[in-house]
C-alpha cells in the first residue's frame, strides 16, 4: 500500500497524495462510476505487484459485484 515514503503511481499521475486532496482521488477513480449497466471488467493482478496493490483490485472486484455485474478475476491462486 501507499506509504508516506512512497505515495504509490497515482500520486505520481494526480500530481498529489490522497490526503492532500481526497476528492481528487474520488473523481479519479474508476470505483466512482460503477453501475449496474457497467460492462463487465477483467481484473488481473499479481500478488508482489510493486505499482498496483492487489487489493484495488479485489476492491474493484467487489465494486462490480455489489452493482450485480459479473466479472472475472486473474486473481493468483
Amino acid at each position: 500500500m501507499a506509504t508516506a515514503a512512497h505515495p504509490g503511481a497515482e500520486a505520481g499521475l494526480l500530481g498529489t497524495v490522497y490526503t492532500a486532496i481526497p476528492t481528487l482521488y474520488h473523481h479519479a477513480s474508476a470505483l466512482t462510476y460503477v453501475h449496474a449497466r457497467a460492462p463487465p471488467a477483467l481484473f488481473v493482478y499479481g500478488n508482489n505487484d510493486r505499482v498496483v496493490h492487489p487489493q484495488q483490485g479485489q476492491l474493484a472486484l467487489a465494486a462490480w459485484t455489489r452493482v450485480g455485474v459479473p466479472s472475472p478475476t486473474g486473481e493468483p491462486g
